[in-house]
């Protein structure tokens, strides 16, 4: 099983770099990547934005066009999101031995309109998206209780601290 599991690891990391050195292969991964991005900032934040991979060695490899002016730290977030997800349905879509999940902090920032939309969007999503969120929040969201996997309080603490 161990032997199994290495080899996999094996593979999936010389098709990532056979894909990383073929320029082919990069753009067909940012048309993907773009597709997905687009359908959750349209869905989610309700204006569509793109991502271009950035090939310079001196900058950032990812940029996201579209944003007009400076965005706030919650559509920032948000955004983040969405790039998160359509990273991982780009994983699934192209079968990668990869972990198929989000973990997400301090969503906080982002307007109960976005929030609701990123509920939304997760519950088709074929991954798995894992956030906090406080208790009088999740009434505002339309978060079902069986979406509730984990509560937590003074008494219920995640280590017992």
């Amino acid at each position: 099983m161990i032997r199994k599991k290495i080899e996999e690891k094996e593979n999936n990391s010389s098709k990532k770099v056979e894909e990383h050195n073929n320029v082919e292969k990069k753009k067909e991964i940012e048309d993907i990547l773009n597709h997905y991005f687009n359908e959750l900032t349209t869905k989610i934040i309700g204006e569509p934005f793109a991502i271009v991979l950035n090939n310079n060695e001196d900058g950032f490899p990812i940029k996201i066009i579209g944003m007009n002016g400076k965005p706030g730290t919650g559509i920032k977030k948000a955004m983040i999101t969405c790039f998160d997800l359509a990273h991982i349905d780009l994983i699934i879509e192209k079968n990668y031995h990869m972990p198929r999940f989000e973990i997400h902090d301090k969503l906080e920032n982002i307007d109960l309109k976005e929030l609701r939309n990123i509920v939304e969007q997760t519950r088709n999503f074929k991954g798995q998206y894992v956030f906090p969120i406080l208790k009088d929040r999740i009434s505002e969201l339309g978060i079902k209780p069986e979406e509730i996997v984990l509560r937590l309080s003074n008494e219920e603490k995640f280590f017992l601290i």
